[in-house]
């Protein structure tokens, strides 16, 4: 159609202008080089490699100011983990919430609606980028056995909380 972009593009390569000609050249190599540069989003990890993050795995408490929040993080299977956020008044849990860390598309994915997608697995590190209505990244990062660091960063700064086990679920007797 002799209207089209298409069609004044390449009628520009055909002028009598060598200017335009080789520009016009110059233009597609370009974007032939971005297209091939362009990032793969093949993920840098397998279905499998959840089970390196099993430290994760039990109960924790954080601070968020001075106010502590408890989490439980559970494989329910070898590709999902469960995490029931709660409150404790020293005695009995109330208000729980709970959230998935799961596989899906070949690639894990933490929320009900796939808001963040697994970036990065490793023995120590799982990190996360927004994907559905989030606007912040997610790093978790193993310090010890009984210690790790939730990282949330966005364009208004970082927050980090430490995360520490607890058993306060001990049967008395």
């Amino acid at each position: 159609m002799k209207g089209s972009l298409l069609y004044r593009a390449m009628s520009i390569c055909f002028t009598k202008k060598p200017f335009m000609k080789y520009f016009f050249k110059l233009l597609c190599s370009l974007f032939t080089i971005f297209s091939c540069n362009l990032k793969n989003e093949a993920t840098s990890y397998t279905k499998k490699d959840l089970k390196k993050i099993s430290w994760i795995e039990g109960n924790w408490k954080g601070m968020d100011g001075q106010s502590p929040f408890y989490e439980v993080y559970k494989f329910i299977n070898d590709s999902t983990i469960e995490i029931t956020s709660y409150d404790w008044n020293g005695i009995d849990s109330t208000n729980s919430s709970t959230s998935l860390v799961s596989w899906k598309n070949d690639r894990y994915y933490l929320g009900d609606s796939l808001n963040y997608v697994v970036n990065e697995i490793t023995d120590s590190v799982i990190s996360m980028n927004p994907n559905y209505k989030a606007n912040n990244s997610i790093n978790w990062k193993a310090k010890n056995s009984n210690a790790w660091t939730a990282i949330l960063k966005s364009k208004n700064g970082e927050k980090v909380y430490n995360m520490e086990r607890i058993n306060h679920f001990k049967t008395k007797f």
